[in-house]
């Protein structure tokens, strides 16, 4: 039964240290941010930058990657210039299954 008191004790003075901890951490967090406010509130863009930083809307630099011959390209040229020459082929293999049936098979369509 002690140990049972003890461990109460003890799980409510974590409880109060969490909570507190929270506060604390919320208060810091909530005067970083006016603080950046206020050192950018004579340039309207950063003003916004900030306040669309902490709703989450900021803007993400994602480098775009492919994997070509087991090697992995993120110039955009190069990857551009790979889905071009992948598209173009489609279109020359297409050309040349259609070139290479005979005459003969569309004479029975007439």
């Amino acid at each position: 039964k002690q140990w049972y008191q003890r461990r109460v004790a003890i799980t409510a003075g974590f409880t109060d240290y969490r909570r507190v901890l929270k506060a604390v951490i919320n208060s810091a967090k909530n005067s970083y941010n006016c603080n950046r406010i206020l050192e950018n509130k004579h340039d309207r863009k950063k003003t916004w930058q900030v306040i669309n930083e902490l709703r989450g809307k900021s803007k993400k630099m994602i480098k775009p990657s492919i994997v070509i011959d087991n090697q992995k390209i993120t110039d955009r040229r190069i990857i551009a210039n790979q889905f071009n020459k992948y598209f173009n082929s489609i279109a020359s293999k297409l050309n040349e299954s259609i070139s290479d049936l005979s005459d003969s098979e569309f004479s029975s369509f007439e």
